[in-house]
């Protein structure tokens, strides 16, 4: 108890420092005027190919990253006896084994071993072919794909044209509520089926950023045999062509897997994989340390230090597009009140507790376009936190202070963290709240439910360039209550974001995605926090690990040195 109690006094004492030393720049009432000429920016998640690192400003700290990780001291690696065991740990369980249910980056995690898409992203960020050899554009919302020959799912049967029409026709069904919103822009009428080796795949409507998303969980490719014969046993044994087969789930504990003799990219240099779960930081880490585990992912800046002076171990690190919310419910009072929502961002001060908690792992994003992303709108780069304004904007809301709001947040310590030092922040403007800690599965319930007042959320996992998914997916109306969380419903949103959806490339959508993110900000739906770094932990004896920027990482080619 006392060892927390000083861990929240040195957090509100880091925070008041950031504070005083102008961490957050004070908006002056020009700041909104600012030119939306704007030049795109850059997606990080890319290299030359030729160096894994690269760096990025976080307003007073620089972020070296290191995708590729090498070790300190070759002549330090022992290798591991079992080198064909690969042995993962992750931070979270999943909540379902179909790829169609999978709402959140730790079903994605377990299930990228076994799924596959027609295309994927590789370690430079880049579009590549993977189940689809090739493609052609044949209008705005129509592409022909030319498959591979010889892909086996895991029941032995060769993927054809038919089992992508049945993947893709099974997303858009309301049982794939999780990914529907970017799945039910597929038509499933204008599947078409031109061989055995090609397919047509429409949207219902002009969709510019459609084969940025192909590599989504929610387009892998299933064996339409497996899911149609025993659908009910496929959804708890998934069928896919990837690299390793689903052989046990374990909830809270394990899922196991065993390479796939038949793969098509070739044989997998290990026998089995098993992703644990281990939800702590700290004892995700000592795991990593013991040699319990060869990979440890989504470790905090707490273990960084850790990492770099341990030489047997390495580390990588990579920009991500995940950004973190604390978001309101909007349709619940006296979250309705947009005035009220404002008011709360102006008594925040985002970018002090994101240099507080994460000590320059992660920048601060003032909206859900992360500062690396395409499009992404710095004409007002800071937080607003001004105290007097905030109280301006209470006087004016007209809402009972004498409540207590609840702020609910997960088992993640860091989380907890912010959401102790934002406690504070509120109490300074007369706001009085209570933190509600839940167990990870019950609060992945609680925050698509009804019943809540403020409650933290992350979105970007997928680690996708197109600014699209930041925007869309937790905000349009039609993804409430799954993605939309805040249950927001504005239709001129709505409107913006559609034809954005349906723009390609170009001036104009620049643009509307600009006048999108000021919207937003002023809309407070949520208010934004960091924009995280992937950090992960590995044995000095992993080779072929690089870091992605999604949430999930690929395990698909790491190799492990076996001793001498």
């Amino acid at each position: 108890m006392k060892k927390r109690a000083r861990r929240i006094l040195t957090l509100l004492l880091a925070a008041s420092m950031v504070l005083s030393m102008a961490g957050c720049q004070k908006r002056s009432n020009d700041d909104t005027a600012t030119s939306t000429e704007q030049s795109a920016g850059s997606d990080s998640s890319s290299s030359d190919g030729s160096d894994a690192a690269s760096t990025a400003e976080t307003g007073t700290d620089t972020i070296t990253f290191n995708r590729i990780p090498t070790p300190s001291d070759p002549t330090l690696v022992k290798g591991k006896a079992d080198n064909k065991d690969l042995v993962v740990a992750y931070n979270a369980d999943t909540t379902t084994l179909d790829p169609h249910c999978a709402g959140n980056s730790a079903a994605v995690n377990v299930l990228m071993p076994v799924m596959e898409q027609l295309v994927k992203y590789d370690e430079n960020g880049e579009l590549q072919p993977w189940l689809a050899e090739s493609w052609e554009v044949l209008d705005d919302h129509s592409w022909e794909f030319h498959l591979r020959k010889g892909v086996k799912f895991h029941n032995g049967e060769e993927m054809k044209a038919s089992d992508v029409v049945f993947s893709f026709t099974r997303a858009t069904t309301d049982y794939a509520a999780n990914v529907a919103y970017i799945m039910d822009m597929i038509d499933p009428d204008g599947l078409e089926i031109v061989d055995d080796y090609t397919v047509i795949v429409r949207t219902k409507v002009p969709f510019g950023a459609f084969l940025y998303y192909l590599p989504y969980i929610g387009a892998s490719i299933l064996s339409e045999k497996a899911y149609t014969e025993d659908e009910a046993y496929a959804i708890e044994h998934p069928v896919g062509t990837g690299p390793y087969v689903f052989q046990e789930y374990q909830k809270g504990e394990y899922t196991k897997y065993t390479k796939f003799d038949d793969y098509w990219g070739g044989e997998p240099a290990c026998d089995t994989l098993t992703i644990r779960v281990i939800p702590d930081n700290n004892t995700r880490y000592i795991a990593l340390e013991t040699g319990e585990v060869d990979i440890a992912v989504g470790l905090s800046v707490n273990e960084m230090t850790q990492l770099e002076n341990n030489p047997e171990l390495m580390m990588a690190t990579c920009p991500t597009t995940v950004f973190t919310t604390l978001n309101f419910n909007c349709a619940k009072a006296p979250f309705d009140n947009q005035t009220f929502r404002q008011a709360l961002d102006y008594a925040i001060n985002e970018e002090a507790i994101v240099q507080s908690v994460f000590r320059g792992s992660a920048q601060y994003t003032p909206g859900p376009v992360t500062p690396d992303s395409k499009y992404f709108y710095d004409g007002e780069p800071h937080c607003r936190y001004d105290v007097e304004k905030a109280k301006e904007l209470l006087e004016e809301s007209g809402v009972d202070l004498s409540q207590t709001f609840e702020i609910a947040v997960n088992e993640n310590q860091t989380r907890i963290d912010e959401a102790t030092i934002i406690q504070q922040q509120l109490a300074e403007v007369g706001i009085k709240t209570e933190i509600n800690v839940m167990e990870t599965a019950a609060y992945n319930e609680y925050i698509t439910g009804s019943d809540k007042d403020m409650f933290f959320n992350g979105w970007g996992a997928v680690g996708f360039p197109d600014p699209d998914n930041n925007v869309y997916g937790p905000l349009h109306s039609s993804g409430i209550p799954e993605n939309n969380v805040t249950d927001l419903s504005d239709p001129t949103l709505d409107d913006m974001l559609d034809r954005a959806r349906a723009l390609q490339d170009g001036d104009e959508r620049e643009q509307l995605l600009y006048d999108i993110q000021k919207y937003i900000r002023d809309l407070t739906p949520f208010v934004t926090f960091e924009n995280s770094t992937n950090i992960v932990g590995l044995q000095n004896y992993v080779e072929g690990f690089y870091a992605v920027p999604s949430s999930d990482q690929y395990y698909n080619f790491v190799s492990l040195v076996g001793q001498n």
